[in-house]
């Protein structure tokens, strides 16, 4: 599992030339793979996908993702998800052989997989409304004040990234044959 990170995929890391290796070799030797944000953009650039900044700078707040594909482990089935985002990257283009999952309204490949091994999501399912509003509050002094508006006004939304937990789950216990 690749989490997010307050760092870019678009920058050098000491740890990037590493970080390619081991994605790739899961790829190769089909273990499963799960990326978040951060995850998921460092997946498709080492697949040999593109990532670019996202051009209206952050794309923060809850996020509906429209899913246009489904895998056997995206039970119970929805067809859309609203989910915490927090980006300035962008996955634009998906590497050859992943196919896109999701897309949101800011967000082309907001999901993708690679047959039944890499699953990734730009969202963040995993945050809570008070981590989200944390980390709004920690970076908006980054942002247009009319962004972080409309970024707090999304947060009286409800978001559904306990379904998405229960698909993560059920992707590893199927890539484990479980």
């Amino acid at each position: 599992m690749i989490t997010g990170s307050p760092l870019s995929v678009l920058d050098q890391h000491v740890f990037t030339a590493a970080l390619t290796d081991f994605i790739q070799r899961c790829d190769d030797a089909k273990k499963p793979l799960f990326g978040a944000c951060f995850g998921h953009q460092a997946i498709a650039l080492a697949l040999g996908g593109t990532v670019e900044r996202f051009k209206d700078g952050y794309n923060v707040g809850i996020e509906e993702t429209v899913f246009e594909a489904s895998r056997p482990w995206m039970t119970p089935s929805h067809d859309r998800l609203p989910l915490f985002m927090f980006h300035e990257d962008t996955v634009a283009t998906l590497p050859e052989g992943c196919d896109r999952l999701g897309s949101s309204g800011r967000c082309d490949n907001a999901s993708f997989a690679k047959g039944s091994h890499i699953f990734t999501t730009q969202a963040h399912p995993e945050f809570t409304h008070e981590f989200m509003s944390c980390v709004l509050g920690f970076t908006e002094s980054k942002m247009p004040a009319a962004q972080v508006q409309s970024a707090r006004a999304s947060l009286k939304l409800q978001q559904r990234g306990d379904v998405f937990g229960t698909w993560c789950t059920n992707f590893f216990l199927q890539a484990c044959g479980q």
